[in-house]
């Protein structure tokens, strides 16, 4: 086996050839130059002609004699006369002897033999080996604390790349590395200076030392994070570098004995924070985190040897803000001035709330405060407020308005944290009977409803509460759009007094023309609607001139004024529609209107077991047919793959497509009771048409034109199947929502019972009629309320598998019930009832009573985990407001149409609030209260502004729905949040390691 030529050989071996060859081409060059002088010719000729000498002297002699030559001088004669007319020869040998052919021709060679060797691999190494040893180590410095192992890297820049290193007269092979042109060596354990030498076939790098030294070490180490004193937490020691956990605030300490160390440094990504040293060899730091971080700290000695702890991170964690939960009132609310409310909300904080309380504002006036829990008490980490306000206390009047929310402030410090929930509305309300009491039954009903601009005014009013908890740029963004709402409903507000005084509307106009063309306008409103609609306009530019400013927190106060001015018109609109049905209803009895109540909430409750029954069938009937269509549509979609194959028999397929079809008539027939499961059958009844279309194909040998009409089919048995669960989630959200409205009833029904309970506790001799009529009832409730908790237990199985987390929170309401002791509190309350005990009968059936109405709030949260509507069925809803729109305008005469009309709005407003959770909704339900006993002309004016202000609702809704939709189709391939992405790399880059031995 032939080694392979280095570089070093090449070199030592072409420079002995050149200097072997210079010198002997000195040599033949001095030689040469001595063979050219007239000796050295006339030796060369001597050489050739050893005779001529003598030939030419005898010529001479003879030629010299007197006497005549003899036949032998006279042959020598004529011999040197004939060389001479030859030139003698010698002429030959002067040219070879000073000839430059010999020369040229071994310059010629040397010239080729330089040219051959210039390319060959020896001549190459010899010219590489001036260029350096070939060899880079990207290590740097070599040098390593005692005991420690050390990686070398290094990498040839020519030749071969299998790289080896020399050790104590010991070779090592290499380790190449990912990139295939770097080599690692690790050395283990180095206790002293190590010489290497790393080299290949063609390359030798110079000898290389890693120096050994003694690095600063940690003696000991103490981490001490002292939590703020606020969250009561313990002070926590570390004795090593670890990852750790701190509330912001925190205060960490670092405390290290060190040998050898002259500085120690803390270190992360960003900046160093040189660490105090004391005399006596501890180094100490005190500093507060800010944010989550890695850290490390770097010793270094007195020759700036460097000593690294391992990376330790340190998390912080911030004190959140309370959690707050608002249980009463759901919403927006109207009562009397004489009621009052139950207020039922709750606080949590990790550390501790300082206060919890109510903030309101009445008519837009100053805020104030009610406080359920004060700074002054013990902190607690849950507050809980249960009680009823008494408004009555307050002295409002009719048509006052609260703008409430409630608050709760932790204990953070230096800067407290506030939560509050949104914005509700309290209502006052007038009295029926006061209003009749104090009228003689002529009030002029006014032809106007404002509660669209009620509605919108506490939606800006929201938007803007929302805006304030926003940074200044975010609130300089929604300003605009706040600012729009604004104008809008200003205009709005003057259109709206128009109409009450009956000028004509002139539409498409510019609104700043508008509003001096009003501002002309002498006619005027009677009292006090003319002064109402003129302060609610003004607070309304007032609040647009803030906002045009940016002082949106500033805005909200005129805001509330001008909703307080159009609450206040509802208010005496409302009046006069009571006191102008007061001479229609003076015929009918007091005994009467209680008996008929009674009756409605009688027939309430049976239509609503009746509706819970019906939804319940239908439910199960859809998961059938959903299940069967599956099934159809799995066959239908075999039948295409199969018709798509050569080898396949048409009439076996045409046999599948009869069999499809006959099933497909099954499921029509378990639907069509169904009214939700109208676009189900549609679709159902085009792929039966086309399963028809692809048999008689099929039937004819035609698998091409077959398939066709079978991949239609399919897609319509898709459409089928998403309606027919569009159609079922329909049917469920009913279901949940008639549950929590029957829980609803059954809770009032027992008040209701408690109230009786309580009038008779006070009478001495109760008949005996009369206390077993109120023990009916309450066995009859009891029943009822037995039959609601299998109806939740029956909803929560059906809706398992569709809606898991509905189902849950169905679950959860009746884990609740069972701790409530609701049965317990209706069997005390039958047994006091059977001994005419009223007074604890009353007590039980409260208790009962407000079991029910906390369950009622647990069905509602199961509402609210059911999935809202989708983009269709607004579009349905829509339609739907269409369609009635045109009937409205076409029975603008017919009073039976309009009352007909009327309810179902009213029912409809009130099923879709319900479902969108949207105040504006429940605002127009009440609306269509109002125009109940109108004339035709007036009450389908009132119809068709409703009409128009649900439809901008559900247009809102809709827009959201669409833009959410599109959200998720992007988030499908969008970039991973900023923290997960960073640990993903990090995951990555710890698989990517490569543990060089």
């Amino acid at each position: 086996m032939t080694r392979p030529l280095t570089e070093n050989f090449c070199q030592f071996s072409l420079n002995f050839a050149f200097v072997l060859s210079t010198i002997s081409l000195v040599i033949y060059v001095f030689r040469n130059c001595q063979r050219r002088n007239l000796k050295s010719l006339a030796l060369q000729v001597e050489q050739r002609f050893p005779d001529l000498m003598d030939s030419f002297v005898c010529a001479v002699e003879i030629s010299l004699r007197s006497t005549p030559p003899n036949a032998v001088e006279r042959e020598l004669l004529e011999t040197i006369e004939h060389r001479e007319a030859n030139d003698l020869l010698i002429d030959n040998t002067f040219r070879k002897q000073l000839s430059n052919k010999v020369p040229a021709i071994w310059f010629t060679v040397a010239v080729l033999a330089t040219m051959l060797a210039w390319n060959s691999i020896p001549c190459k190494k010899w010219l590489c080996a001036r260029l350096g040893d070939g060899i880079v180590i990207h290590t740097h410095p070599l040098e390593t604390p005692r005991g420690s192992d050390f990686r070398i890297a290094a990498k040839a820049t020519r030749w071969e790349n299998d790289l080896k290193v020399l050790v104590n007269g010991q070779v090592y092979p290499m380790t190449k590395l990912n990139d295939g042109q770097t080599s690692a060596f690790v050395f283990y354990d180095l206790q002293k200076h190590t010489q290497f030498k790393i080299f290949s076939d063609s390359l030798t790098s110079s000898v290389k030392t890693i120096k050994v030294f003694d690095p600063p070490e940690f003696t000991s180490v103490n981490i001490t994070c002292i939590p703020p004193e606020y969250t009561g937490l313990e002070t926590k020691q570390y004795g090593d570098f670890q990852n750790m956990e701190c509330i912001a605030g925190s205060k960490l300490t670092i405390e290290i004995t060190a040998k050898k160390a002259r500085r120690a440094t803390l270190e992360n990504q960003q900046e160093k924070q040189a660490i105090f040293t004391e005399n006596n060899g501890i180094h100490t730091l005190e500093w507060t985190p800010k944010k989550d971080d890695s850290y490390r700290v770097v010793l270094e000695d007195s020759q700036n040897h460097l000593n690294q702890s391992p990376w330790f991170d340190i998390q912080i964690k911030p004190d959140l803000p309370p959690v707050m939960e608002q249980r009463l009132p759901k919403g927006d609310v109207k009562i009397k001035s004489k009621d009052s409310l139950r207020l039922d909300a709750s606080a949590f904080d990790d550390f501790g709330i300082q206060e919890f309380g109510i903030k309101f504002a009445i008519n837009g006036n100053q805020r104030q405060t009610k406080l359920f829990k004060s700074s002054e008490e013990k902190i607690t980490l849950e507050a809980e407020h249960n009680q009823l306000w008494h408004i009555h206390e307050l002295n409002l009047q009719d048509g006052d308005i609260i703008a409430c929310f409630f608050f709760a402030t932790d204990n953070c410090q230096p800067k407290p944290q506030t939560t509050r929930t949104d914005v509700f509305f309290i209502t006052i309300q007038p009295d029926q009977a006061d209003i009749e009491a104090d009228s003689d039954g002529q009030g002029q009903e006014k032809k106007a409803s404002v509660s669209d601009l009620i509605a919108e005014a506490k939606r800006l009013l929201r938007l803007t509460w929302d805006a304030t908890r926003l940074e200044l740029e975010d609130q300089i963004k929604a300003a605009p759009e706040l600012l729009r709402g604004l104008k809008d409903l200003e205009l709005e507000i003057r259109r709206r007094e128009q109409q009450l005084l009956g000028t004509p509307q002139v539409v498409d106009t510019d609104p700043d023309e508008q509003r001096k063309r009003e501002e002309t306008n002498t006619a005027k409103l009677p009292e006090p609607f003319d002064s109402l609609f003129k302060f609610s306009i003004q607070a309304e530019n007032q609040a647009i001139t803030l906002v045009e400013k940016t002082l949106l927190d500033e805005s909200s106060l005129p805001q509330e004024q001008g909703l307080t001015a159009l609450v206040k018109i509802e208010n005496e609109l409302l009046k006069n529609a009571m006191k102008s049905k007061k001479g229609e209803s003076e015929g009918q009895g007091k005994a009467e209107n209680q008996e008929d109540k009674k009756k409605d909430q009688e027939s309430n409750s049976q239509d609503s077991q009746e509706q819970q029954q019906s939804d319940q069938q239908q439910a199960e009937m859809l998961q059938k047919a959903i299940e069967r269509l599956k099934d159809a549509l799995a066959k239908q979609s075999q039948v295409n793959e199969r018709a798509s194959q050569p080898d396949a028999i048409s009439s076996a397929l045409a046999q599948k497509e009869s069999e499809i079809n006959q099933f497909l008539d099954q499921v029509n027939d378990m639907i069509r009771p169904i009214p939700t499961a109208a676009t189900g059958r549609e679709q159902i009844a085009n792929a039966q048409a086309e399963i028809r279309k692809a048999q008689m194909q099929f039937d004819n040998n035609d698998l091409k034109l077959g398939q066709v009409h079978g991949i239609r089919a399919q897609i319509s048995l898709q459409n089928a199947l998403q309606a027919l669960e569009e159609s079922l989630k329909a049917v469920t959200q009913n279901q949940v929502a008639m549950l929590s409205e029957q829980t609803r009833q059954l809770a009032q029904q027992q008040y209701n019972l408690a109230q009786e309970s309580k009038s008779l506790a006070n009478q001495q001799n109760v008949p005996q009629e009369t206390a077993k009529q109120l023990r009916e009832k309450q066995l009859n409730l009891k029943q009822n309320t037995d039959r609601l908790k299998q109806a939740i237990v029956n909803t929560s199985k059906n809706i398992q598998e569709q809606y898991p987390e509905a189902a849950r929170e169905l679950n959860n309401a009746l884990q609740k019930l069972q701790k409530s002791r609701l049965e317990s509190e209706l069997k005390r309350a039958e047994n006091a009832l059977l001994y005419k005990r009223f007074d604890r009968a009353n007590q039980a059936q409260v208790n009962a009573s407000n079991a029910l109405y906390e369950l009622a709030q647990s069905l509602d949260k199961a509402a609210e985990k059911m999935p809202p509507m989708n983009e269709q069925e607004l579009r349905n809803e829509l339609e739907k407001l269409q369609r009635q729109y045109n009937e409205t305008k076409q029975a603008a005469d017919n009073q039976e149409k309009i009352d007909e009309i009327i309810k179902q709005l009213e029912k409809q407003y009130d099923n879709l609030a319900r479902t969108l959770k949207d105040d504006r909704l429940n605002q127009l339900s009440e609306a269509m209260q109002m125009l109940n006993g109108q004339n035709p002309s007036e009450a389908s004016q009132g119809i068709l502004n409703t009409i128009n202000a649900a439809a901008r609702v559900l247009v809102e809704h809709l827009a959201k729905v669409q833009k959410e939709n599109k959200d998720k189709q992007q988030n499908k391939f969008s970039v991973p949040p900023r923290k997960y992405q960073r640990l993903v790399e990090d995951y990555f880059k710890e698989l990517g390691e490569i543990k060089l031995q």
